[in-house]
Parts: C-alpha cells; structure tokens; sequence
C-alpha cells in the first residue's frame, strides 16, 4: 500500500503558515496551502519562497503527523501490510523524512520519492494508493486502486478512484 505523506499522513498546514507570518509577516490561513502550491495566490510570496520550505529539513521534522492515519497504518503494519510512503518531496530530503516517521513512530516498509523508478515499479505491482490530491488520484488510477480522503479542496470525479472521508473506511487484507 502507498501512502501519500504530505496531506494525508502529514499535516503541515500550521507549519507553513507559521512561516508565512515569521518569514514574511504574512497570515495565512493553513487550508490554503494547497491552493497555494497549485499556483493559486502564488503572487502574495517571493519567488522560490515556497519551493524553498520544501527543500528545508526543519520544515518537515516540525510537521505533525495526521492521528487517524498513523495509528491506522501502524495497524495495517501489524497486519503485513507492506507500507510505502512517497510525495513529492526532493530525493535530497529522504533521509529526513525517514527521520520524521521514525521519530514519531510510523510504521513503514519503504520510503520513495513520487517520480523515482522505484515507485514506478509498485505501480506496476497494482498497488493500492491513498492521497488527498486530485491530481495524484488521476495519474495513479491508471495503476491499481486508488482512494482519496475526501475534502473541500479535491472536488471533481476521477474514473477507478473511490472516495473515503475517512481512514478507517479504508480496509485492507493481506494477500
């Protein structure tokens, strides 16, 4: 199973605002974020302000893990479920990443950036996909079974994806 980290497992919504307000004395509202890495309102930030918090190691160990999602994927582990975890965060910051599960205890089998080889080949594998991004839900249906946490700011259809607006609607059996 492959989770997406950010916006699913990882809630980093206040971190991004906290920056906002102490790096360029902007508020924010932390569920516009994702309008934001989309383009939207980008003109409000300095150029490769926002690509730069990516890049930033601080910017994900301060990250908050989503509650509902860990302790489901930690079941899961417990289950066999083989966990895999990706974004599309740089390959440079997979180390910290692994950092971050590991310091709050998040089960995990692999660790992959989304546009590596190595995910190309669990999507060859049928794997099961769970995301928050519409985007993401189009281009991995493709691949094998898609669900997507359900919220205001994924609105549309996409063909093969089911939509979940929580977690544990989610059950899964080891094959």
């Amino acid at each position: 199973m492959v989770v997406n980290l950010l916006g699913v497992l990882g809630r980093y919504e206040n971190e991004f605002a906290y920056r906002a307000k102490s790096d360029l004395r902007l508020e924010v509202d932390p569920d516009s974020l994702f309008a934001i890495r989309n383009g939207e309102n980008a003109e409000q930030f300095p150029g490769g302000w926002v690509e730069g918090l990516f890049l930033d190691p601080t910017f994900y160990l301060n990250t908050t893990p989503n509650v509902e999602v860990w302790f489901w994927i930690n079941h899961y582990f417990s289950e066999g479920i083989d966990i895999i975890i990706t974004g599309a965060w740089d390959k440079s910051m997979t180390p910290v990443i692994t950092r971050w599960l590991d310091e709050w205890q998040i089960s995990y089998n692999f660790v992959i950036p989304s546009g590596s080889e190595e995910l190309a080949d669990v999507w060859k594998a049928k794997a099961i996909y769970i995301t928050d991004s519409l985007e993401d839900a189009k281009s991995a249906s493709r691949n094998g079974k898609v669900f997507i946490l359900d919220d205001d700011k994924n609105r549309g259809e996409v063909e093969g994806v089911t939509r979940v607006n929580n977690i544990w609607h989610i059950k899964l059996k080891k094959i």
